[in-house]
């Protein structure tokens, strides 16, 4: 479970999610989920309507951008997928660059803001997260117990 918010950005609704102390993903109807409380986008730009899903991660000076410090270039533009919702094939699904270059530019210091005004979420979904770990090891644990135990019952027969 993720904590989640929402802001207005380029004409439509977007969906923060905070994973962990360190990522936020954003996504604005990436999905084109187009109904329900959760419910988000598209981003208008210049009349082109989007769908779009950015991963944010916290850089070495505490603020948060699109790709995780150290990613090359592909992996850093993978962080930030877009795609024309109202495209009449695939091709024409991609964005341009310069619709690229608007959303980057526009949502980075929304989500910058919204971070400093927040840190309480980051703090929550960074123990949901650690917790979610503690459970997923326990399991493992109790996993390796009982084909252990299994194991030593075959090892009895023998």
């Amino acid at each position: 479970m993720s904590q989640e918010a929402f802001i207005q950005a380029l004409g439509g609704r977007v969906r923060l999610a905070v994973t962990d102390a360190s990522h936020i993903h954003v996504d604005a109807n990436h999905n084109c989920l187009t109904g329900g409380p959760t419910a988000c986008g598209p981003l208008t730009i210049r009349g082109v309507a989007y769908g779009v899903s950015i991963h944010y991660y916290r850089q070495p000076d505490g603020s948060f951008d699109i790709g995780q410090t150290g990613d090359d270039t592909y992996k850093q533009r993978d962080s930030l997928y877009m795609s024309r919702l109202n495209a009449k094939n695939y091709a024409a699904s991609y964005p341009s660059e310069s619709a690229r270059r608007k959303v980057a530019e526009t949502i980075t210091p929304l989500v910058n803001a919204w971070a400093t005004q927040n840190p309480e979420v980051f703090a929550s979904a960074e123990r949901e997260r650690r917790e979610r770990e503690r459970e997923q090891a326990a399991q493992a644990v109790r996993k390796a117990e009982q084909v252990l135990l299994e194991a030593q019952d075959k090892l009895r027969a023998l």
